[in-house]
């Protein structure tokens, strides 16, 4: 009988410690979906901040070719691609 008790409180510590190890583990999973969530909103601000560089930088190749007036043949490339990307804008919208 003396043996069925220590087996008993044994499993009882081991079920304790377990429980807190989960306890911990949970603690650490919402730490690291905390974390995981901040790290996506950087990532869309950065992504963010790229494309309205690349859009600058565009405007002033743009610009650059404007005030030079001699390169019309890259301007009008410029220009035929960004036809294109509205005509394909245009074309996803309509599919909506």
């Amino acid at each position: 009988m003396n043996e069925l008790h220590l087996t008993a409180a044994e499993i009882k510590v081991k079920v304790v410690t377990l429980l807190q190890k989960v306890t911990s583990l949970e603690n650490r999973f919402q730490d690291l979906k905390i974390e995981n969530d901040i790290l996506k909103i950087e990532l869309q601000e950065q992504k963010n901040t790229i494309k309205a560089l690349k859009d600058t930088n565009k405007m002033l190749r743009i610009a650059e070719i404007l005030e030079e007036k001699n390169d019309t043949r890259e301007l009008k490339k410029m220009i035929s691609a960004h036809i294109k990307d509205i005509d394909e804008c245009l074309r996803l919208l309509s599919n909506k």
